[in-house]
């Protein structure tokens, strides 16, 4: 793989452009039950708060780890940072299937911030 294309799938923008596709289709599936513009107020919500969560997500992490040098706890302050977004949105949003709305994107925001924390560690052997 060039350079270029790796740099370029490590950037944050990446992930953020990648998580409002997916997500935003998430919102606008699991709500496709209610009239519109229900749907699309979701999934308009979504992609916007993934997108920036995600990138916002990126940063505390590296910020904790920083700080602290501990993976896990720059792990759940990320998990934190989504959490509190995410139901914040999505109340002023009025989204109506909030807790299906939302359990994937929390889900996705934890599996990420795991894994990017876990990267940044140092094993005794580096």
């Amino acid at each position: 793989m060039s350079a270029q294309i790796k740099t370029l799938l490590q950037h944050p923008l990446s992930h953020s452009l990648t998580g409002m596709c997916l997500m935003g289709g998430w919102a606008a599936w699991s709500n496709s039950g209610f009239a519109m513009p229900a749907p699309l107020i979701a999934a308009l919500t979504q992609g916007a708060l993934t997108g920036g969560i995600t990138f916002l997500m990126h940063r505390v992490v590296e910020r904790v780890f920083a700080v602290s040098l501990c993976w896990f706890c720059a792990a759940v302050c990320g998990m934190a940072t989504s959490a509190l977004f995410l139901v914040g949105g999505h109340t002023i949003a009025g989204t109506p299937a909030f807790w299906q709305t939302i359990v994937v994107p929390l889900c996705g925001a934890s599996i990420y911030t795991l894994s990017f924390g876990f990267s940044l560690r140092k094993t005794p052997y580096d």
